[in-house]
């Protein structure tokens, strides 16, 4: 079953990833890495950017921002 990207997960990547035709923004998100990690169950897939892309069922839903790691304070 081939995934679906929602219009969400469209103008979020347009927004935080870079700014591409919509049937771009499809092919990227739905890359055989994705599609392997959607059939083994996977609810998120990290791209090389950072951007995390977030899975319910076959439906790809949104990409969120990198994550900006914290500074640690030891002991």
């Amino acid at each position: 079953m081939d995934p679906h990207v929602s219009q969400h997960a469209i103008a979020r990547y347009q927004q935080r990833v870079e700014y591409v035709h919509s049937s771009i923004v499809i092919e990227r998100l739905t890359t055989p890495t994705i599609r392997k990690a959607i059939e083994f169950g996977a609810g998120c897939v990290l791209l090389g950017s950072g951007h995390r892309v977030v899975i319910k069922g076959f439906t790809i839903v949104t990409v969120k921002p990198p994550r900006v790691p914290r500074k640690w304070k030891g002991a």
